[in-house]
């Protein structure tokens, strides 16, 4: 089955290129596949919206998905998401699954995902489970490709391994200073968001070192915003299907998206956020680019 998996740091657009690529009626988007491990901890997850605005459990789509992932032998539900890889423990999560960009962590989460039994039959479990849950959206949207915007470097390293599945990447990157102002927005110190954004890129860049050109693209989001028709017309054909018009402005209530609040908005004007230059002041933007400038201008950005 055909996958077209989205790594990047948050806040990077990748709501908006779901609901985008999910117009085209041979693309299936869900946006990010699974609530987050903290929702389910906190028994929030059946409270979890759909696009569609009814919750999860009662929304029609994500029952008939629910339905035909039982009938090819999974377990699934709005508050067992069994495709997910992501621990609901916090310390195991913290230790096992959860984003970093540590090399020594990741190498030894790959060891283990390798030679440690039990956690190696927990791998093998949520694989087959993937693989139902993305057989699962295809059918039911008779689509061709499935596209992940998960954005977890963690989820694709596992997806890359399973042999069901022909994987391609887009390396969704945004502006630093973008999304330093957004972290900052949140409450974060500028300077600690370049250090997250730097990471991310860094340890995506060592991931995909080996993965042959033509299955990764490098996707700005400012490209997306401002060349819209363009920049579809690109992931049309990296993912293998035919060109498609997408009718601007979209619509996301017509879509079945997990991911961020804009996919509640119904109609979406699609516009560059440029935020950054006014909430980021010099002081800011000096901190932001003496941690991540180099890399940033890797990516175009000046």
């Amino acid at each position: 089955m055909r996958v077209t998996y989205v790594v990047g740091s948050s806040h990077s657009g990748s709501t908006l290129l779901a609901l985008l690529a999910d117009a085209h009626p041979r693309v299936a988007s869900v946006g990010e596949t699974a609530v987050k491990p903290r929702v389910r901890r906190e028994g929030r997850a059946q409270e979890q919206r759909c696009s569609c605005g009814e919750t999860i459990e009662r929304c029609s789509f994500w029952r008939d998905i629910v339905e035909r992932v039982h009938r090819d032998g999974t377990r699934a539900g709005s508050t067992l998401w069994s495709h997910d890889y992501r621990f609901e423990h916090p310390w195991l999560d913290a230790l096992l699954t959860r984003e970093t960009s540590m090399v020594a962590l990741r190498q030894l989460r790959g060891w283990m995902a390798r030679h440690a039994p039990g956690y190696r039959h927990r791998v093998a479990r949520i694989d087959r489970a993937n693989v139902a849950f993305i057989r699962a959206v295809l059918s039911q949207r008779r689509a061709a490709v499935f596209l992940d915007t998960t954005k977890l470097l963690t989820r694709l390293t596992h997806l890359l391994e399973i042999p069901d599945l022909d994987v391609k990447v887009v390396q969704l990157v945004r502006d630093v200073r973008g999304f330093a102002a957004s972290a900052k927005k949140r409450g974060h110190p500028v300077h600690e968001a370049a250090y997250v954004w730097h990471n991310d890129q860094r340890a995506i860049a060592r991931a995909l070192r080996s993965m042959p050109h033509e299955r990764l693209w490098v996707m700005r989001y400012e490209d997306l915003c401002t060349r819209p028709r363009q920049t579809l017309a690109r992931l049309w054909a990296f993912c293998g299907v035919e060109p498609f018009e997408v009718p601007l402005p979209v619509r996301a209530s017509d879509h079945h998206v997990i991911g961020n609040s804009m996919r509640l908005k119904g109609t979406i004007e699609l516009r560059l956020d440029e935020g950054w230059r006014e909430h980021l002041d010099a002081n800011d933007e000096r901190s932001v680019l003496a941690v991540a400038g180099a890399l940033n201008r890797q990516f175009g950005y000046v």
